[in-house]
């Protein structure tokens, strides 16, 4: 089992090595000489070629993720995919992130979760170790901008795993007391039972969760 876990990072990895040497190729080394030119025109004109060289590339990644066949059938792809969106804090795949952020486990909403065999590897103790999962990671490298659409997704989770991941994102960027207040804020204006359940769940998996280790690697000051 373990040794499958590591051929998937592996696969990963390297899909994320291509993905990257594909948006090197083409004519990036006369890009970056026009960058440095003594032209102002050529310096724009290569300012502009590298961003939109960037958004074509965040819009390539975001399809595979979008991709229901990538998600049930090329999991190294659609990982390696997530990965890079993180890498890159491609702001403008937050969304995507947080519309798929309990794969490989959930794929939608009403899709029955993967075998054991392929959600074992994701099985956690504390919200914190939720950032294990593709999504999550990526969204808290992004950081600030995806503290908002998560809020906005508590209200509609739909299962115990999606609930467990977006507070992780947001134990991983905001303090307790500031997570606290926005759902206490949220379960206020709850407009019925079923939404009002689920952010007593959130209000009490936050309140219970031990305090982060502020040793481990992946440990940064929260924003208040």
């Amino acid at each position: 089992m373990r040794s499958g876990r590591i051929t998937k990072l592996v696969c990963a990895c390297a899909g994320g090595a291509l993905l990257v040497g594909a948006a090197r190729q083409d004519d990036r080394p006369q890009v970056i000489e026009r960058l440095l030119s003594k032209d102002p025109v050529q310096v724009n004109q290569a300012r502009d070629e590298l961003l939109s060289a960037r958004r074509d590339l965040i819009g390539k990644l975001k399809r595979i993720v979008e991709d229901p066949n990538n998600r049930a059938y090329k999991g190294p792809s659609v990982e390696a995919a997530i990965f890079l969106l993180g890498e890159m804090r491609a702001i403008e795949a937050v969304e995507v992130l947080a519309d798929h952020i309990a794969w490989p486990v959930v794929q939608k909403p009403d899709e029955r979760p993967h075998p054991p065999e392929i959600s074992s590897r994701v099985m956690v103790t504390t919200l914190a170790s939720f950032r294990r999962w593709p999504s999550v990671a990526a969204l808290v490298k992004i950081g600030e901008p995806s503290v908002d659409p998560v809020f906005r997704r508590l209200i509609d989770t739909r299962t115990e795993l999606e609930l467990k991941a977006h507070l992780s994102v947001l134990i991983w960027l905001r303090d307790r007391d500031y997570i606290l207040g926005r759902l206490n804020q949220l379960l206020s204006k709850a407009p019925d039972p079923e939404h009002r359940l689920m952010l007593e769940q959130a209000l009490h998996l936050v309140t219970n969760e031990p305090p982060v280790d502020a040793k481990s690697p992946e440990w940064r000051p929260r924003k208040n």
